[in-house]
């Protein structure tokens, strides 16, 4: 079995030699608990435990049993959904990237939910393309 190192009660999959070539070791990720998928960006350090089950011919245990796996988050947020919020003239709904009201709407604020967590830096500015500073 591989175990995750951050969590030891869990364990990420089985493993197996290749059946086509002896000298390569196949994961397994657990689909059940949904282990196939990386999820979360970091550092995950794995464990193959115990390692007496992993041998060579000459019955030589595994020597080195742990594996890090590195998840980048190289996905660019995008914005999901977006409401433009007024008090005396009624919401309206981001529709194919724009709002659409008329003349004289007044906006109170603007909601827009991103496709993830997102971080603004302080004092992050909001401008109409063509128009404010």
């Amino acid at each position: 079995m591989v175990w995750m190192v951050e969590d030891p009660s869990m364990a990420y999959g089985k493993i197996a030699v290749d059946p086509l070539d002896a000298s390569k070791l196949i994961v397994e990720p657990d689909v059940l608990h949904n282990r196939q998928v990386a999820g979360y960006v970091g550092s995950f350090t794995f464990e193959i435990r115990p390692t007496a089950s992993i041998t060579d011919a000459a019955d030589n245990a595994l020597m080195m049993n742990t594996l890090k796996l590195e998840v980048l988050d190289v996905t660019a947020p995008e914005i999901l959904s977006g409401v433009a919020k007024s008090v005396s003239d009624g919401n309206v709904d981001l529709v194919d990237g724009a709002f659409t009201v008329d003349q004289g709407y007044v906006v109170d604020t603007i909601d827009i939910t991103m496709t993830e967590l997102v971080v603004g830096d302080i004092g992050l500015v909001v401008t109409m393309v063509g128009y404010g500073p």
